[in-house]
């Protein structure tokens, strides 16, 4: 294979599902998925209408962003000496972009738990097809981080077993607090 072959593969695998998987599976993103999993379980203990559901799980999820983009700024202060400085604004924009996955990752269950409060669904539909949405996630997520290191698919699929054992998990928890 020539020199300007392997450029065209690299650049292509870049845009492709690699370049995708990179922007997209984050640590905060996978926390999102699992935050919101936990918090659809504990509301949905406590109340049966999908509309105070939504509105605990977006309520904590913001206010973990939040605290969030708040530790990245903590952390990057004083994290360079004193002559090379970065302004608080950079450190919040670092902070929102190394966090933006946990709020994106809520995004998707929150809409299912609105087809609850719209009638759609039943309120106890819409927090269980919110779980399933999230082992979905889970799933994806951990096939996309393991295509980061490999084109094969074997361990592709894998990894999103895994990763969507955990959601299984979480709402096997679910159904043994029930």
């Amino acid at each position: 294979m020539g020199g300007n072959e392997l450029e065209v593969r690299e650049r292509a695998d870049a845009t492709g599902v690699r370049g995708f998987a990179r922007s997209v599976v984050t640590e905060s993103a996978v926390y999102g998925v699992i935050l919101v999993s936990a918090m659809v379980i504990v509301t949905g203990q406590k109340s049966d209408a999908s509309i105070d559901v939504f509105l605990k799980v977006l309520g904590t999820v913001i206010v973990f962003w939040i605290a969030h983009i708040f530790a990245e700024v903590v952390g990057g202060f004083g994290a360079t000496g004193d002559e090379d400085a970065v302004s608080v604004r950079k450190l919040i924009a670092h902070g929102v972009q190394r966090s933006w996955g946990l709020l994106a990752a809520a995004l998707i269950p929150l809409g299912v738990i609105l087809l609850g409060t719209v009638g759609v669904l039943s309120d106890d539909a819409a927090v269980w097809a919110a779980l399933w949405v999230d082992v979905v996630l889970l799933g994806v997520l951990g096939y996309l981080a393991v295509a980061r290191r490999t084109r094969r698919q074997a361990p592709r699929l894998v990894g999103a077993l895994l990763t969507a054992a955990l959601g299984v998990g979480i709402m096997l928890l679910k159904a043994f607090i029930h």
